[in-house]
């Protein structure tokens, strides 16, 4: 540990990481590419480097602790921390209760029955599906008598699907263009008011990080080019929604799997005058996605900011390769 320490305490690390943070923050803002989407990765454990290295710096009394406190604090005035400690009023009264979960086609084995018990159990008002099976909807027509799936509107993609407890009185497709994904809405007719919710299933990364031909350099440059290709079509898939939802007068709601985390580009101009659920009421790490083990939140639920958020959980359990994200909503 004292050798780890005296590592990260030399020139290199003291001027190297503080600076590679830095300017990840300007590149996740201003750039969509490979750069992008790797600081969008690191950012956690760039963070922790720094704080470990301020306070090592303090404790050596070194004139370079400057560096990584600039840093740490460029990086908290940018982003929220990925780590929340919340209290959260779960089974609240008077709520509009939301789920969101990637079920990966349906392709589960032996835990398609648990998945689905546990989705029926949760008694959601409102269930959004991504990587929906179109021959699964008859699993959950019972108790919502409201549904709509997209493979009605758009073949030959992957199917999402929107289930409700409530009225549906207007919905649609995006169909985003050079892509398997797409995204969907739908107006809800919530105690006389019309709330319009997003389902989004944004570009994936298209890599497996553990082929054997990953880090050969042949490889490395396919990842590059994969990575780089698929974070232009995401850009261009969040300008469609952005501008979708610029032509609705009323409360929005976007939800889904957005294959992006909380320091993407995607994320952060999705966020723009939202509230994120898990930063209101979350806990932890807010894990949806296991990269090589590495923990990522990928999936969200993102609210107008005059929606009051009362609760929000995260779930581990290991049906599909993405876990359900859940919340509860108390809208004026």
């Amino acid at each position: 540990m004292i050798r780890l320490l005296k590592t990260l305490g030399s020139s290199f690390f003291t001027v190297l990481v503080p600076i590679a943070t830095v300017l990840g923050v300007f590149v996740v803002h201003y750039t969509t590419n490979f750069l992008s989407f790797v600081f969008s990765i690191l950012f956690p454990l760039l963070f922790l480097i720094n704080v470990i290295l301020l306070a090592y710096l303090l404790i050596k009394r070194n004139k370079k602790v400057i560096l990584p406190a600039i840093a740490a604090a460029v990086f908290l005035f940018n982003f929220n921390l990925f780590f929340q400690k919340n209290s959260s009023d779960l089974g609240a009264q008077d709520s509009l209760s939301i789920l969101t979960y990637n079920t990966r086609n349906f392709q589960l084995g032996n835990k398609e029955e648990k998945l689905v018990d546990f989705v029926k159990t949760k008694k959601s008002d409102i269930v959004l599906f991504q990587e929906f099976s179109a021959i699964k909807y008859h699993l959950f027509k019972k108790e919502y008598p409201y549904w709509i799936k997209t493979n009605q509107l758009a073949p030959h993609k992957s199917v999402l699907a929107f289930f409700s407890k409530y009225p549906i009185i207007n919905s649609g497709v995006l169909d985003f263009l050079n892509s398997k994904n797409n995204g969907m809405f739908a107006d809800v007719n919530y105690k006389n008011d019309t709330i319009r919710i997003y389902n989004l299933h944004l570009e994936s990364f298209h890599v497996r990080i553990n082929s054997r031909t990953t880090y050969t350099k042949y490889g490395m440059f396919k990842v590059l080019k994969k990575i780089s290709h698929s974070q232009k079509i995401k850009e261009e898939q969040v300008k469609l929604v952005k501008d979708h939802m610029n032509d609705f007068d009323g409360k929005i709601l976007v939800c889904g799997d957005f294959n992006s985390t909380q320091y993407s580009s995607a994320y952060l101009k999705l966020k723009e005058g939202k509230k994120d659920t898990f930063i209101e009421k979350g806990n932890g790490l807010g894990t949806t996605y296991s990269l090589n083990r590495y923990p990522l939140r990928l999936d969200y639920i993102l609210v107008d900011e005059d929606i009051e958020v009362l609760s929000h959980k995260n779930y581990d359990l290991n049906y599909s390769d993405h876990e359900p994200v859940f919340t509860e909503l108390k809208l004026n």
